[in-house]
């Protein structure tokens, strides 16, 4: 009698997980990859831009974030755009993705671009201070779009029953 129970239990948790989507196991295997390989990332770049606000010279500044840090933004943005989804609701999240990511960068070429001409003029230079106001807004425009998607991202993930763990997402 405990072998038929046994096997019952069995046989409806295989049933269970045999009748997940599509769309449910890429939208796991999706935020799994994005928590597993994006995530670290961004932790380093911030451990850096922390080193980054603690140096003592531009150039020091400069070095750091176009050595170490631009790398790590590239490399995550690139990783952003050769996702290649397949169903829509991924399409949808990757999409927004992809929107942060290279805003995101581009902010960071600006910051980069700021740092230059501060070296080559004076950190007061006006181009620098416009160049530094466009970093400013574009990591923001960056965060609200990654906002969007993080809710986006949640209502999937309810729609689709997809459990999430307490990760930050």
């Amino acid at each position: 009698m405990k072998k038929l129970f046994v096997i019952c239990i069995l046989s409806v948790i295989i049933a269970l997980v045999a009748c997940s989507s599509p769309e449910t196991d890429e939208l796991v295997e999706y935020h799994n990859s994005y928590l597993e390989k994006v995530n670290p990332k961004l932790q380093e770049i911030d451990q850096l831009l922390v080193q980054s606000a603690q140096a003592t010279t531009l150039e020091d500044t400069y070095n750091l974030e176009k050595n170490e840090v631009k790398p790590l933004v590239d490399e995550v943005t690139q990783y952003i755009l050769n996702q290649k989804p397949e169903t829509d609701v991924v399409k949808k999240l990757n999409k927004m993705r992809v929107e942060q990511f290279k805003i995101w960068s581009d902010a960071f070429d600006s910051r980069l671009q700021a740092l230059e001409i501060a070296m080559e003029k004076s950190e007061n230079d006006p181009e620098v201070q416009n160049l530094m106001q466009q970093f400013e807004g574009k990591l923001g425009e960056a965060t609200e779009i990654r906002k969007k998607a993080d809710k986006k991202f949640n209502e999937f993930a309810d729609e689709y029953n997809v459990e999430l763990t307490d990760q930050e997402n």
